[in-house]
């Protein structure tokens, strides 16, 4: 009977000892649990970042895109503003130099008067 005690409790203290070691793996499981949800949150958190980084990516797209659109615009405009400026410089000089050329020949004319003027008094 001493031995089958003995045996027992040999028996007991290797239970004790196994379930002294399954509750430090159930501990461990746990930690590694609890980093494994807190990866998760990150991960999810990451998910979300990455959305709304690509939702602005899309933004930045169509808005450069947007953008390119005006700068043409602009250029177009520019170009024909310029072909405008051109054709108004050039009418400018015409005019000027019709207006000399009609001032020179009124003073011409002028002149004339004068001297056919002055012809007739003396």
């Amino acid at each position: 009977m001493n031995t089958k005690l003995t045996n027992i409790e040999v028996k007991n203290d290797s239970l004790e000892s196994r379930l002294s070691t399954i509750e430090k793996e159930i501990i461990a499981l746990n930690e590694i649990r609890g980093s494994l949800d807190t990866v998760k949150s990150h991960v999810n958190k990451l998910n979300t970042d990455v959305t709304s980084v690509q939702s602005d990516l899309r933004n930045l797209e169509s808005n450069l895109s947007a953008l390119g659109n005006v700068l043409n615009s602009v250029k177009e405009k520019t170009e024909a503003n310029r072909k405008v400026i051109s054709n108004n410089r050039k009418s400018l000089d015409q005019c000027i130099q019709s207006q000399k050329h009609t001032e020179n020949r009124k003073a011409e004319e002028l002149e004339k008067m004068r001297r056919t003027k002055k012809c007739k008094t003396q």
